[in-house]
């Protein structure tokens, strides 16, 4: 596996440092740099050869970690095996593979990754001392890369930019941010194919025939064909007419290569849904139905409808995010349009509070449930009605707030319909918008699930936390506001387990 640089540049380097320059055709002039050669040994295949620098150079060169540091591979189908046993067998990195396959998991002997120095797991852990489910991401704790070979959570198939695929890659904005914000990682890598996104797209039953067309265009794409056997070819343009853009291998390619092929890990050219790539000018890399499978049992998170998977860090607080960030880029405008002196700031209060529209009144998506939004919606919705209200404080990220949520509106339910009480029952999600954060710290909650309590539109006692409902705190504390009682300070000792469960905001 070879890469012939131009006559200007490898002139360049020869003289700068000619021990980089490897003689290959004295005759015809070629000349390569010595680190993007691999030797292919006896017993392997050119095909297999070539199937294993088309399969090795997404996922497993461009996931090369820092010595000493950790690389995650979500997946446990064929390519991700491949991809975790060259980098931790090949390579000598600390590889942690997430996947659902039970194979994958178990010590048998059709486990793929058996012998190796891989270290699977599942995508959700028990912590021992508490018995809390976590994902995987928190518990690896920090690692340098990871590599998804079954989805695109950095949504990286919408790259229109380069900057914006660097951004994406990189962790600057997006998943990738997370990821480098919780655990330190500095790239997240989707192996995602445009196979595999037919498949994702129309289900296992419809997708067969459009992975084929596809691959059997590209295959017989002739300005592509003659790109590939052009000696002019540069490498980094598809200015022949090509719809396919053609990428010169990174330096030191040929020593990653190299290695593999010496601890014979190897990618076959078979595992192709076209058929093999013997005799065929162009390689085109298939898709994995059973990754579909994978994908599709994967335990799921949902924020808004829209599903992603479990362990990824803070998924649902990013949405939120970029929902807040919007919403208050609007309202950033909209206030200075409406500003007399043009600086987004009224010089008048009153006259600002006069001429402003009546704000509208939101839709209830509970008719339970009172949704707060902001301190003027506590204003409005409780202290101005001055009723006794029960106030639920959580977090689209906190796992114990969506479990209790249910219970909640059910009890919220049975107090409104069945035991006709006063009490109004609602409820805060707490985010990254300004507002929410002045209600938290305001009314002093610092960690989720949090209740709060008012009498007659009135703060009454202290807030508290609750791991479980129906909850014997809760429920003595109803029990006060109801009957006209003083607050008890001994609701804030009672003690009933699942502490630790509770997520900081």
């Amino acid at each position: 596996v070879e890469k012939e640089e131009e006559e200007e540049e490898e002139g360049q380097n020869n003289d700068n440092n000619p021990s980089e320059i490897t003689v290959l055709d004295e005759t015809n002039n070629v000349h390569v740099y010595t680190d993007s050669i691999a030797v292919i040994p006896n017993g392997i295949s050119i095909d297999d050869a070539i199937s294993t620098a088309s399969a090795a150079l997404c996922g497993v060169h461009c996931g090369l970690s820092e010595k000493g540091r950790k690389t995650v591979i979500l997946g446990g189908g064929d390519y991700a095996c491949f991809t975790a046993k060259a980098l931790s067998d090949g390579l000598g990195m600390d590889v942690n593979l997430v996947t659902t396959r039970p194979m994958s998991l178990k010590d048998t002997p059709l486990n793929p990754l058996r012998g190796s120095k891989v270290n699977a797991m599942s995508p959700s852990i028990i912590k021992e001392d508490d018995d809390e489910e976590i994902g995987f991401s928190e518990a690896l704790g920090q690692f340098d890369t990871c590599i998804d070979t079954l989805g695109d959570e950095a949504k990286m198939s919408r790259v229109r930019t380069v900057q914006d695929g660097i951004d994406r890659f990189c962790g600057n904005v997006g998943v990738a941010a997370k990821l480098a914000q919780q655990n330190q990682c500095k790239r997240y890598i989707s192996t995602m194919t445009k196979s595999q996104q037919f498949v994702l797209k129309e289900g296992i039953l419809f997708a067969r025939e459009p992975v084929l067309d596809y691959q059997k265009k590209v295959e017989k794409d002739k300005e592509l064909i003659a790109m590939v056997g052009s000696s002019s070819y540069k490498g980094d343009t598809n200015d022949n007419g090509s719809n396919y853009q053609m990428l010169p291998p990174p330096r030191n390619y040929g020593n990653t290569l190299d290695a593999l092929f010496k601890k014979r890990i190897i990618y076959p050219t078979d595992k192709n849904e076209n058929g093999g790539h013997g005799n065929k000018k162009v390689f085109v890399r298939g898709c994995s139905f059973p990754d579909y499978t994978e994908i599709k049992v994967w335990p799921q998170d949902s924020t808004d409808g829209a599903a992603v998977r479990f362990g990824f860090p803070g998924i649902q607080e990013l949405t939120l995010e970029a929902r807040m960030d919007t919403m208050m880029g609007a309202f950033d405008k909209n206030r200075q349009k409406q500003s007399p002196n043009g600086s987004g700031v009224a010089t008048d209060t009153n006259s600002a509070d006069q001429n402003k529209a009546p704000k509208k009144k939101k839709k209830q998506q509970n008719p339970f449930i009172i949704e707060i939004e902001s301190l003027s919606d506590i204003t409005e919705e409780i202290r101005n009605t001055k009723k006794d209200a029960v106030l639920f404080v959580s977090a689209p990220y906190c796992r114990l707030c969506r479990a209790i949520g249910p219970l909640y509106n059910r009890m919220a339910r049975i107090s409104n319909e069945e035991l006709n009480s006063d009490v109004q029952f609602a409820k805060a999600v707490t985010g990254t918008s300004k507002a929410m954060k002045q209600l938290t710290f305001t009314l002093q909650i610092d960690s989720v699930p949090t209740f709060l309590l008012f009498r007659e539109g009135e703060r009454f006692g202290e807030p508290f936390g609750v791991t479980k409902l129906p909850s014997v705190k809760l429920n003595r504390a109803i029990e006060c506001l109801k009957t006209g009682k003083e607050w008890d300070p001994e609701i804030m000792n009672i003690d009933e387990g699942g502490a630790k469960m509770r997520t900081k905001i």
